[in-house]
């Protein structure tokens, strides 16, 4: 797939969305959902006017693009919330990351694995991967006139944080997962989430320090 189409949908997306936002926040039409649609619409199912190879054969773009979004997502949610929400809310945001996170990710493992069918490694990594809330659909569930008007400014501010920093407190479970199926050690699998994590919340507080 070129990267100049890609390119190029994406900014006639961007555009799209950025001259109907305002309409947009006033219907049940988010965002992702409209990526979503305009994916399967350009896809090699129905107008093939995007070449997609499968995953399994190439997955270097859809990686480094997700990797990219995610990054502009998680700083959208910093930018938008100053560190005084987060000491109000740290109780309940422990809470959800430390209990609700973890005990989604053990549901999500035991429905793979019990009504799936999947081994008990691929299970642990299905559980890992979707038990984070994606920060995009967060932000689109708690920014507009419908979500201000019915949502709780507590709950939003919540939903906000959490989806900033649960992509990251997940890796260990998705390290975890690995260390099952057998590519990494025990012992790597606790340092690499050492390294991830905290030298994530070193290198952040300095930044932060610093500007």
């Amino acid at each position: 797939m070129h990267i100049d189409v890609v390119l190029a949908v994406v900014g006639g997306l961007g555009v799209i969305v950025a001259a109907i936002s305002s309409a947009m926040r006033r219907l049940p039409l988010s965002e992702p959902l409209l990526g979503l649609v305009a994916g399967v619409l350009l896809g090699p199912q129905l107008l093939d006017a995007l070449p997609i190879a499968p995953v399994t054969v190439e997955h270097g773009l859809f990686h480094e693009l997700a990797r990219v979004l995610l990054a502009v997502s998680v700083m959208a949610v910093a930018l938008r919330y100053p560190i005084a929400a987060l000491r109000r809310h740290r109780r309940a945001l422990a809470v959800l990351l430390l209990v609700v996170m973890p005990s989604m990710a053990a549901i999500s493992t035991g429905l793979g694995w019990a009504v799936a069918g999947l081994p008990l490694a691929t299970a642990l990594l299905f559980g890992a991967a979707i038990c984070p809330t994606d920060p995009v659909l967060a932000s689109s569930v708690v920014t507009g006139d419908l979500a201000e008007r019915d949502l709780p400014a507590r709950d939003r501010q919540l939903l906000s944080l959490e989806s900033g920093a649960n992509d990251g407190l997940a890796l260990p479970l998705v390290v975890a997962a690995i260390a099952v199926a057998g590519p990494l050690s025990a012992g790597a699998a606790v340092s690499e989430s050492l390294w991830q994590v905290l030298g994530a919340l070193v290198a952040g507080a300095l930044l932060g320090a610093i500007g």
